[in-house]
């Protein structure tokens, strides 16, 4: 049983949740969906909230920023939005953002598309969906405006932006000459919806965050030819079997440590359990559990490095970009040996590892220095404070 599109949005002033419930029932009614609790479960859908009260207008129109470039790491305003979509829809995941530049273009190359998988074998899943496009295109878009999002892929059609006029398009998603009953669901978007962000909303520099995008956002220079893929984030893919390419894809998803605490915002001055996380997230070499001056400093650096809103407080889109590292740290610490390294000793493959998930200067050897950095940060996990790195050590460095 297949959910039909949604109509094309009309112009309105701004989104709210009776029109969303409206359209998530014609959207199941008009694709055939049998039995009415498919269609109440819709009217009664939550959809996704703002972290805060949308203050600032909406964004008049989204640029057509397509891929261009390859920089595979999952950029915080797509890692905020799949953790929101997460916690809206119970049950339903994320395949992944970012993926190894293959040849193709794709925003999955610079981290700006995310693959959200919602169950559509049951009525919920097909309500989930159909609550979420009905959300994102309603009121000329405003939401998909918002958040930066420049089009759409579900169930062998497109929606975009740029041309939401038109409403939804057919897509082939194995090409114009391969028969559609020939190629996988996955390919065809009919297990996962597919959402593309232009670079402000990538970042998360849009108004459905609470901020505005520099005049210009420009994407990060080429890391690496394509089809010659680097190390990329590798989040979790669709199971094996479920469509194209994806043989090889691991099959339970990764929900990353910081994930309970991206629902509340640590503040200049919060103590607690989340202040915790954050300290250790930071390598600060004390953790007190409160967000003191020292913390709200190294707080502060981290998001002018990463080019988040440098506010002081952590936030969805810094707790996701936390998120972020802390799972390059473990697929960089699992893809080395992990030799015993003793202070002085030299190793050019682990060392930068080691330096890299302590947020180091990266050197290949363990120098006065990284002990201390190494000890601070087996006082934090409760591990002897040796100063080599031991199996201990290397254990922790896979997460906070």
């Amino acid at each position: 049983m297949r959910l039909s599109l949604p109509a094309p949005s009309r112009p309105g002033s701004r989104v709210r949740r009776p029109l969303v419930a409206a359209l998530t029932v014609g959207v199941l009614a008009g694709g055939g969906l049998v039995g009415g609790g498919v269609a109440a479960l819709a009217a009664a859908q939550s959809v996704p909230a703002p972290p805060a009260p949308l203050a600032l207008p909406a964004e008049p129109s989204t640029p057509e920023e397509l891929n261009s470039s390859c920089d595979p790491t999952d950029k915080p305003g797509v890692v905020a939005f799949a953790r929101l979509l997460v916690a809206t829809y119970p049950g339903s995941v994320s395949w992944g953002i970012a993926r190894p530049c293959s040849g193709g273009s794709s925003e999955h190359n610079d981290g700006r598309a995310l693959d959200w998988h919602a169950d559509t074998s049951t009525p919920q899943g097909r309500a989930d969906v159909a609550a979420l496009l009905a959300w994102l295109t309603a009121d000329d878009a405003v939401m998909a405006r918002r958040l930066g999002v420049m089009y759409v892929i579900w169930d062998d059609h497109i929606w975009s932006s740029a041309r939401r006029a038109e409403g939804w398009r057919p897509y082939a998603g194995c090409g114009a000459s391969v028969p559609l009953a020939s190629c996988g669901d996955t390919a065809r978007h009919r297990n996962h919806v597919h959402l593309s962000f232009d670079w402000a909303g990538a970042m998360g520099r849009t108004s459905f965050w609470g901020a505005t995008a520099p005049a210009s956002i420009r994407p990060p220079a080429v890391r690496a030819a394509v089809g010659r893929p680097p190390a990329a984030s590798r989040a979790s893919r669709p199971p094996a079997g479920s469509g194209v390419g994806v043989a090889t894809a691991p099959k339970v998803r990764s929900t990353g440590p910081l994930a309970a605490f991206a629902v509340a915002p640590v503040r200049p001055g919060s103590s607690g359990p989340a202040a915790v996380a954050l300290q250790k997230a930071l390598r600060m070499p004390v953790v007190t559990g409160r967000s003191d001056a020292a913390t709200v400093s190294v707080v502060k650096g981290y998001q002018t490095s990463r080019r988040l809103p440098v506010t002081g407080t952590v936030a969805v889109l810094t707790w996701g970009s936390l998120d972020g590292d802390l799972a390059a740290f473990d697929r960089a610490v699992r893809a080395v040996p992990h030799p015993v390294i003793r202070p002085g000793q030299r190793d050019a493959v682990a060392m930068p590892v080691v330096c890299r998930a302590l947020r180091l200067r990266v050197r290949d050897v363990l120098d006065a220095d990284a002990v201390v950095k190494v000890k601070a940060f087996q006082r934090a996990h409760g591990i002897p404070t040796t100063g080599w790195v031991g199996p201990l050590t290397w254990a922790a460095l896979r997460g906070l």
